[in-house]
């Protein structure tokens, strides 16, 4: 029954970001803010993050996904700063790059629709000529 907007989007990546480090769903919370918040923080305390080694940042990982899934609105960093945060994590992650990949997956795309459209093209015309 609350307005929904941006904090309700943070939220709303708290959660998939929460599915995908601990593989499994975040699942039913408790709806007293206090009690939300403690149990949100006891769940990402037993996420095993062991295949990650042992990493320094895990710690501010853990407090950023709680910023995320706070049960208060304005307690949840805003848009920006999460894309920030996103962006400055995805810079130090191994491999190719975002701007690289989407740029690489956009012009993939591309192609493959205009295969799909010359496809199409050709086939109207050999209907149109009776083929």
């Amino acid at each position: 029954g609350r307005p929904q907007g941006a904090a309700t989007d943070v939220y709303g990546l708290g959660v998939v970001l929460y599915a995908l480090l601990s593989s499994a769903p975040l699942g039913r919370l408790p709806r007293k803010p206090a009690e939300h918040d403690r149990v949100v923080a006891a769940r990402l305390e037993r996420v095993d993050f062991d295949a990650l080694g042992s990493r320094s940042w895990l710690a501010d990982v853990k407090a950023f996904i709680a910023s995320l899934l706070s049960f208060d609105p304005a307690s949840r960093p805003q848009p920006l700063d999460v894309a920030n945060v996103l962006v400055h994590v995805a810079g130090r992650c191994p491999g190719e790059g975002l701007q690289t990949w989407s740029a690489r997956a956009v012009q993939a795309t591309h192609d493959a629709l205009l295969q799909v459209q010359l496809r199409r093209d050709t086939h109207e015309q050999l209907q149109h000529r009776g083929v």
